[in-house]
């Protein structure tokens, strides 16, 4: 099953977290740089969540793009005024372009993640606010809903005609949320987020880290997420997995379970 790996990227929502050190980061390796070292060794591709809270100085961009090979995926998330607040658009949209200005200057292939809240639902004001995004943001963008809304066929053609990734996902099981079960393709590229599974958290938990603090049995990655993702690359030039479940380092023990399991 070895030649199935060639179109799939896997990796995490993040790299830098203090509570991955000694668990997944060997003793002593503390720095930005040596941790990218050591992810490198792993995984083909990584998600960089930090984007949502603060727009970062090109400089971060820079560091990435010399620490990491050409061939290397980046995606990252975009910053919340976009898709929570919807506020500001025109200044974080200059913003935003301006601090990735070295991915594009290098020719860097990378994907831009809008990952909406619950509470944005479908709707045709909604849909004219993807629409404007889709004309003003110039560069591979992924959506992911949250809301159980988005899930019709409207939607699904309306994403192909405006060139988005539809973002699949594993999620608990819990009412109103975009479904699990979904495997649509909108493009040709495709793009795969793991939550966990943790439904008595998701609505309420205590600490924002509790929604995610879940770990994939291998039951679950064998016959459930591994048959999920062969099912969708048949489709796809190229499909992105990115676990979520990084509560102490979850998402790095499920990312490699998946890649050995594939590679059997």
């Amino acid at each position: 099953m070895k030649d199935n790996l060639e179109g799939i990227r896997i990796g995490t929502a993040g790299y830098s977290y203090s509570d991955w050190e000694e668990i997944f980061y060997p003793e002593g390796v503390k720095k930005g740089g040596e941790k990218i070292k050591h992810y490198l060794k792993y995984f083909n591709t990584l998600e960089i969540d930090s984007t949502y809270y603060r727009i970062l100085q090109p400089g971060y961009f820079w560091f990435l793009v010399k620490n990491t090979p050409k061939d290397f995926l980046l995606t990252l998330k975009m910053h919340q005024n976009i898709t929570h607040h919807r506020e500001n658009f025109e200044d974080t949209r200059k913003d935003f372009n301006n601090s990735i200005k070295p991915l594009i200057q290098t020719e860097r292939e990378f994907i831009v993640l809008f990952q909406f809240p619950y509470s944005f639902r479908f709707n045709l004001e909604n849909l004219e606010y993807l629409r404007r995004i889709s004309i003003e943001f110039d560069f591979k963008k992924a959506i992911e809903f949250r809301n159980y809304s988005w899930d019709n066929k409207e939607v699904y053609d309306f994403l192909k005609e405006n060139n988005f990734i539809i973002t699949n996902v594993d999620t608990p099981k819990v009412k109103g949320l975009f479904p699990s079960d979904v495997n649509k393709i909108t493009n040709s590229i495709g793009y795969f987020r793991l939550h966990g599974r943790n439904k008595d958290k998701w609505w309420k938990p205590g600490e924002v880290h509790e929604r995610y603090n879940y770990e994939y049995s291998d039951d679950e990655i064998e016959n459930e997420i591994k048959k999920r993702i062969l099912k969708m690359v048949k489709k796809l030039k190229m499909l992105v997995v990115i676990f979520n479940n990084h509560y102490q380092a979850k998402a790095v023990r499920n990312a490699i379970k998946l890649k050995k399991s594939l590679s059997e």
